[in-house]
């Protein structure tokens, strides 16, 4: 997962680990690296949702992610509503979990 928008600012955590706190299943053991749960992600959000995503999740403060993205904070608002809705639609679960081997 190099070169990806995530390891720009989170070069020592995992998206994975992050994600977990979407989900009521611990997703570490569903994923075989953190590429699965990057893609499955990016596909769902914009650029600048994406950008938003990782940005909070490295724990930024609001006014380098405003500065960073060129907004205010009303828009950035709006992003992290549309990318708590997106991270917990139905089609993001589903998307996640097929990727379940269930050992059930």
């Amino acid at each position: 997962m190099t070169n990806t928008v995530w390891t720009q600012y989170n070069a020592d955590n995992s998206i994975i680990d992050y994600i977990n706190t979407f989900f009521e299943k611990d997703t570490r053991r569903i994923f075989l690296d953190d590429d699965d749960i990057y893609k499955i992600v990016k596909r769902f959000l914009t650029k600048k949702e994406m950008r938003t995503f990782c940005m909070s999740a490295a724990g930024l403060e609001d006014e380098l992610i405003l500065k960073e993205l060129s907004c205010d904070n009303e828009l950035l608002s709006k992003h992290r509503r549309k990318i708590n809705q997106k991270l917990t639609s139905r089609d993001m679960s589903k998307a996640i979990f097929e990727l379940v081997e269930v050992d059930e």
